[in-house]
């Protein structure tokens, strides 16, 4: 069983059959109980969202997987395309607009662009959304995957969004670290032995003298001490490479904690 974030036809959902596991997927409602199903073996892997190019890094998903000895196993990056449906098929109609709180930021002004004043409705996914229409009169739509559309439902705009590119990062996790010679991007997290200037710098002179590309690097706090902090680093290669592997050698060296995400395959949907 693999488990995945959200209801059947949300984008985790769609992101986790794109992966090829054949085997039956479960959902779960939050990202607590996806790590939990993990660590009590109720399912082999989970699939979760990590980074979205418009909110930035999913920081509970970062948090989790360093507290856990869990590990990437791969990762796709889709493009999120978004659309209003509602019950009716008349757009002035519409008065309240439902979704999770990130498609609600993406679309706002383009929603007030086209429809004018309207009400916010949160909701925990895009697939509860269209779900809790079934509750709702003709003022009510929903911001969705055109993918969850049903049967009574239509589409009054589609791909609605305020910025020209919206996609987001999906990663497979797993108990094991499992490295394949096509792996080409690798996941760390570290800490820095003082909190001394250059100390960040002193790590990632180690990439540079190396050429080895960096993809992201994010902090996050340490949660012990205040002021000091976890550097999440992702960079391409595998550290089966040579050159790899005596980076880290050394960056372990140069901090008090390195830890390996994942070396895993990314790729674009």
């Amino acid at each position: 069983m693999i488990g995945y974030l959200g209801p059947e036809n949300s984008f985790t959902y769609f992101a986790a059959a794109s992966f090829y596991v054949k085997r039956e997927l479960v959902s779960y409602k939050n990202i607590y109980r996806l790590f939990e199903a993990l660590r009590k073996d109720e399912v082999i892997g989970i699939v979760v969202p990590i980074e979205n190019s418009i909110d930035g890094s999913i920081t509970e998903v970062l948090d989790k997987l360093t507290e856990s000895d869990f590990h990437i196993n791969r990762e796709i990056v889709t493009d999120i395309e978004l659309s209003l449906i509602s019950k009716t098929q008349d757009l002035a109609k519409i008065k309240f607009v439902i979704s999770n709180s990130h498609a609600l930021a993406e679309c706002r002004n383009t929603l007030r662009k086209s429809i004018g004043k309207y009400r916010e409705v949160t909701t925990t996914s895009t697939s509860a959304a269209i779900k809790s229409l079934a509750k709702h009169d003709d003022t009510y739509a929903a911001i969705a995957s055109r993918h969850a559309i049903k049967d009574d439902l239509y589409i009054l705009l589609d791909s609605v969004r305020d910025s020209k590119y919206n996609s987001t990062r999906f990663i497979y996790i797993t108990k094991s670290l499992e490295v394949i010679g096509f792996h080409n991007k690798t996941s760390i997290v570290c800490a820095a032995k003082a909190n001394m200037p250059g100390a960040l710098y002193d790590i990632l002179h180690e990439f540079a003298i190396r050429n080895i590309d960096l993809a992201k690097i994010e902090s996050r706090p340490r949660k012990s001490v205040l002021g000091e902090y976890l550097f999440y680093i992702d960079f391409y290669g595998n550290i089966d490479n040579p050159e790899i592997k005596q980076a880290l050698e050394v960056i372990k060296y140069k901090t008090d904690m390195l830890r390996i995400l994942g070396s895993y395959y990314s790729k674009k949907r």
